[in-house]
């Protein structure tokens, strides 16, 4: 039976614009830089961590059904789409993803999520976590806002003109 790569090193591969390994039995990934990196698929992995900062063009990030307990973004000023589902995050800091649109990442142990000033984020699914408050008054152009089975006690939306689908019992 094919367990799947467990290892991949990608160190001298410097020109990748597209990485897809899902659905493997990662444990270790050595990216080393990747300046021209867009879309990086680890989805369905046994990844614990994940340093990504030598990746500054990174538009898509798909991490899903993996055991990330860490997640190093660093500055990603062009990622639009990214999808954590699944995993063991405790911690998630957004700050250098201005452009982020889509952020899904239902099913961790979030308490801690910094998200100050994402002005295109439209969707935003953070179900089954531990969030106990959360600030979203930076986030003008939300549309869907999924937070069920958190521990929320404080929901700061802000001015939502767009928002039509809201889900946080």
């Amino acid at each position: 039976q094919y367990l799947g790569l467990e290892m991949l090193d990608l160190s001298g591969c410097p020109q990748l614009n597209r990485v897809s390994a899902y659905g493997n039995n990662l444990q270790t990934l050595v990216l080393g830089d990747k300046p021209q990196l867009t879309t990086l698929d680890l989805a369905g992995n046994a990844l614990q961590e994940l340093d990504l900062n030598g990746c500054p063009s990174l538009e898509s990030l798909y991490t899903n059904g993996n055991n990330l307990q860490t997640l190093v973004l660093g500055d990603k000023p062009q990622l639009t789409n990214l999808l954590l589902e699944g995993n063991a995050l405790q911690e998630l800091d957004l700050n250098g993803c201005p452009s982020l649109v889509y952020l899904s990442a239902n099913e961790n142990n979030l308490q801690t999520l910094v998200l100050d000033d994402k002005p295109q984020l439209t969707s935003l699914s953070l179900g089954r976590n531990a969030l106990q408050e959360l600030d979203l008054s930076g986030c003008p152009s939300l549309e869907s806002l999924s937070a069920y089975e958190n521990n929320l006690q404080t929901l700061v939306l802000g001015d939502k003109p767009q928002l039509t689908n809201l889900y946080v019992p």
